[in-house]
């Protein structure tokens, strides 16, 4: 009722808001959502844990609430779009319209409860999703090859599991208790099978959606060791939602425009959005915080070292494997507050090797080294993709520059949690 004007958005937001919150089991509006508190005694007996199953309602709240909100904002803006043409038919413009999308109340539930996508993702918007119905597309790679690769990740996974409970030691706290030694591959192992379960749990939904004809966007992109930025890990970690956050909150955010404010507002609704945990804020706080550095300190350097480059690329590739060596321990650090073992965990961690004294310095050492090798492999693999685009730029428009990158990690790609 309100497509088209200026309530529209505050009121998609305020009522997307308002579902988080209720979802909340600490919140007192969680108590009220109840079969007894709504329909009475006679029906209270449905709220014991027996007649709940194995996933609660609560659960599928998040992915339901980013559909709702693409349905609503993409139905919003045809509005506004429409009306922009109207207006500017007199003078010759022309607003792009697709005439294949439809915003129905049924299209809208069956992209909200769309089954293969349902439980985990990956995140599709509404447009997209409603496109892809009227004309279906070809895949982005054979169905056949795909659950070929989808087998081995899980027979790995399995593997891993089996061999080493990572979960279990980040959630019982015993990393926090490790040698440095052993700590540093204790959490190292474990944002590695952390990244290996999600890949798993998003290719098996996608692969569904692809046997149906639906071609969602890929969730990881590259791999958690082929990453020594902040702005390329969000770029490729969870790629669907960061495409839902560039075009929902970071642009109408102000985007590259107001970099700093518009990426601390989207770390506040993914922390808000996740659970609202402590940890979570502050892990929001901590990554918003180093890609505002990194951008800072990017382009002071840009400024200062352009010539470095040219003149000593040997030493200038240092430089970048120091910075990427920083990086990646930032990362890691991070996101096992947020993920893993919280605040606490890190801070016993920290001071065990405090206390440790030459062994910690070993492990630093080893450690420094280790990155610092990967990070140079993956400055190769970065120059071998970059060669590999000019050179088809070239054969396909030999007149004309590369001005975008069709790879979503690469550094021309939108971000809303980097850009």
């Amino acid at each position: 009722a309100t497509a088209g004007t200026r309530f529209a958005t505050p009121a998609v937001w305020g009522l997307a808001l308002l579902a988080i919150a209720a979802k909340e089991p600490k919140w007192p509006l969680r108590r009220h959502i109840t079969f007894g508190a709504i329909f009475g005694n006679d029906w209270s007996f449905l709220d014991h844990n027996e007649y709940q199953g194995e996933y609660d309602w609560a659960e599928s709240v998040n992915l339901v609430v980013l559909r709702l909100v693409s349905y609503a904002l993409d139905c919003h803006n045809a509005a506004v779009a429409t009306q922009k043409c109207a207006a500017s038919d007199e003078s010759g413009g022309v607003v792009v319209h697709n005439p294949h999308v439809r915003y129905t109340s049924v299209l809208c539930a069956t992209h909200a409860l769309y089954a293969p996508l349902f439980l985990a993702g990956p995140t599709i918007t509404f447009n997209d999703f409603a496109e892809q119905c009227a004309l279906p597309k070809s895949p982005s790679m054979p169905v056949v090859w795909y659950i070929l690769q989808l087998a081995v990740a899980m027979a790995i996974l399995e593997m891993r599991t089996h061999i080493c409970p990572c979960f279990a030691l980040a959630r019982s706290g015993v990393i926090g208790t490790l040698e440095p030694r052993l700590g540093c591959w204790a959490v190292f192992l474990t944002l590695r099978v952390m990244w290996l379960k999600f890949a798993v749990i998003w290719r098996i939904a996608r692969a569904w959606a692809l046997l149906d004809g639906i071609d969602p966007p890929e969730n990881m992109h590259r791999a958690l060791c082929n990453h020594f930025s902040v702005a390329s890990f969000w770029k490729c970690w969870h790629a669907s939602y960061n495409r839902w956050l560039v075009k929902y909150i970071y642009i109408p955010a102000g985007g590259r425009k107001q970099r700093i404010a518009a990426t601390t507002l989207v770390f506040l609704f993914v922390a808000l959005w996740h659970d609202v945990e402590a940890k979570l804020l502050v892990w929001g706080g901590l990554n918003a915080f180093f890609i505002a550095a990194e951008m800072l300190f990017t382009s002071v350097l840009q400024k200062q070292t352009a010539s470095l480059a040219s003149s000593q690329p040997w030493l200038y590739r240092q430089l970048c494997v120091c910075g990427g060596v920083t990086q990646i321990v930032l990362l890691m650090a991070v996101n096992m507050i947020g993920y893993s073992v919280g605040v606490g965990g890190i801070s016993g961690f920290i001071a065990k090797a405090a206390g440790a004294g030459t062994e910690t310095l070993w492990a630093v050492a080893a450690t420094i080294c280790i990155l610092g090798a990967g990070v140079q492999v993956m400055l190769g693999i970065r120059d071998v993709e970059a060669a590999a685009q000019r050179s088809m730029a070239s054969q396909c428009m030999p007149a004309q520059p590369v001005l975008v990158s069709p790879d979503p990690c690469s550094e021309n790609a939108p971000c809303s949690k980097c850009d």
